[in-house]
Order: structure tokens, then sequence, then C-alpha cells
């Protein structure tokens, strides 16, 4: 009777759990994307969550020559001097389709991001989901980023310089989570519809 209680509980606080996942965005990759402007001035850490729906993608766009992108299932970090590049918590470049994995890039100076996209870079465009997307102005360790990539930040987190939970349902803004930044982002091209529940926490561990 113990055991079926205990499972009942364990199995009432995963359908919770589950329920209580985040929600992410869903880019077309015609021409979808976030236009947060101007963005934090140093950037060392970029996180993300994303899932491609085709071949070459570009993710994240900080300046204009600073940009993470996948292509034939390789991610590449363009701008970021001496960057080093990681694919669900591991050194890597390879990306799967169709599938949530986490990604970090780091690079050993500072990136002004000034003018920020998520979900392009100029006309080319994101085809798939992207969630949780972390920028911090320090070079985050291998430890620090498996850390904490299965899991929200409260917003205060030393470090953390602009956060996208992307937990909106019908807005056509995106907010930055981040407690004492002002970085929001204005959906372009997307109608608030494209907030889609994410089970990305749930990727490959």
């Amino acid at each position: 009777m113990k055991k079926i209680f205990f499972l009942m509980i364990t199995l009432l606080f995963s359908f919770q759990f589950v329920n209580a996942q985040n929600n992410c965005l869903d880019f077309d990759g015609t021409d979808d994307y976030v236009d947060i402007g101007i963005g934090p001035s140093t950037v060392q850490t970029v996180e993300l969550w994303i899932n491609p729906a085709s071949t070459s993608e570009y993710c994240i766009d900080l300046n204009g020559s600073a940009y993470i992108w996948v292509s034939t299932g390789t991610l590449t970090a363009t701008g970021f001097t001496s960057p080093t590049i990681y694919v669900n918590g591991v050194a890597s470049t390879a990306i799967s389709l169709n599938e949530w994995q986490h990604i970090a890039v780091t690079t050993s100076t500072g990136i002004n991001a000034s003018n920020f996209d998520i979900g392009r870079k100029t006309t080319d465009y994101f085809d798939g989901k992207i969630d949780e997307v972390k920028l911090w102005d320090d070079v985050r360790t291998k430890a620090e980023i498996r850390a904490s990539m299965y899991q929200e930040l409260e917003g205060n987190e030393s470090g953390l310089v602009a956060y996208y939970k992307f937990n909106e349902s019908s807005l056509t803004n995106a907010n930055d989570d981040q407690s004492s930044s002002n970085y929001d982002g204005t959906l372009t091209n997307m109608t608030g519809s494209e907030w889609t529940p994410s089970s990305a926490f749930f990727g490959p561990k």
C-alpha cells in the first residue's frame, strides 16, 4: 500500500512538473525573429535551447558580426574570440535536427550586443524552436553551464545580463527576465500565436 501511495505521489509530482514547463517560440524560417535592439554592452557567454527544423539556421546575432548558427549539423560561432562551444553540456559542435539541444558559446573577449536579434541574421532566419536564452558578462565554465542548463534561473544570478525564459503565451513582446535589466524584445513578423509548450528541459541528459 505504501508503494502504491508513493507511486501515486511521484506520478502526481511528475504530471505537475511537466505541465509547469516553459513555453518557447516557434520560428517559421521565413521572416520571424525577436528584435531586441541594443542589448548588453559586454557578453562573454551565450546559452540557449534550440530545436532546429532544417540544416541551415541562424540562432542568435549580437551585432551583425558576432553570431551563432547551424549549418549541415555543425554549430558555428562567428565573431567570437577563441570560442569554446558546448552542446548538451559537453565540448562539441554536433547538432541534430528536430530535437532539443542546449548550446553554449563562450568568448575570451567581451562582445557588445549593439544590434541584438534572436532567430535571424540580416535576411537569414531560424526555422524551429528556441527557448531559455541567457547572456552572461563572464566566461561560464562547463560545470556552471551544466549546473543550470536544466532549470529556470531566478534572474538575479551574478554575471547574468539578459535572460529570456520565453514563458509568454500570447504577447508580441519577449520579456527580459534578468531582474535589473531592460532588454525586452519585440516579436517581428509574428502575431503572438507562436508561443508553444516547450519540452526543452527534457532534452538529452
